[in-house]
């Protein structure tokens, strides 16, 4: 059928829909290597994410391509990844496309580029309209929608705690100390 027709070439086009919400129940989350494409959430909710694994540019996506898309999508869950510790959002681990209405919520834990939308949001990147409930834990470059920004940010809010018990990560072992957090 047309309809049946038009579904098959937006797949194939890159086009990803969420048409409901989807709870993950805590189970450890492989994240999306490379997303080109549009991904929209339309107002739904990813609950019970858990990334804990070893590597960088981790979140609901580990890189987004300039041409892709992810809006109105709510993310909640926990990002504390293991290993290096670096470049991790509650969306993007990195970005270079556009990441529109997005909210993240729950808690996350880095060493370094840790973001409540992205970890790091580059030249190409836009992030605009998108909101951070987590709370966010780390000690350097650790921000509400980006943990470091060289791209456009626009009308969004922070509404989570940054560091707020002044902990930070320590280096060696991944666990919570009561260290000197540098906030530069």
């Amino acid at each position: 059928n047309g309809g049946e027709h038009h579904r098959r070439e937006a797949r194939e086009a890159g086009f990803s829909c969420l048409e409901a919400d989807l709870d993950l129940g805590g189970a450890a989350f492989s994240p999306v290597p490379v997303f080109c494409g549009t991904f929209a959430g339309n107002g739904h909710t990813i609950r019970g994410i858990s990334i804990r694994r070893s590597g960088t540019s981790l979140g609901l996506f580990r890189y987004l391509g300039q041409e892709a898309l992810v809006e109105n999508l709510a993310v909640e869950g926990e990002l504390k990844p293991e290993g290096s510790r670096k470049k991790a959002g509650g969306i993007v681990g990195t970005n270079r496309g556009t990441v529109r209405g997005c909210t993240f919520s729950g808690t996350g834990e880095a060493l370094e580029h840790l973001g409540g939308i992205a970890g790091i949001n580059e030249e190409t990147g836009v992030i605009e309209d998108c909101v951070n409930l987590a709370e966010l834990t780390g000690n350097r470059r650790v921000g509400g929608i980006a943990g470091e920004n060289t791209g456009i940010i626009r009308d969004c809010r922070n509404q989570g705690q940054i560091n707020g018990a002044s902990e930070g990560i320590d280096e060696d072992s991944g666990a919570m100390n009561a260290i000197s957090v540098n906030r530069e």
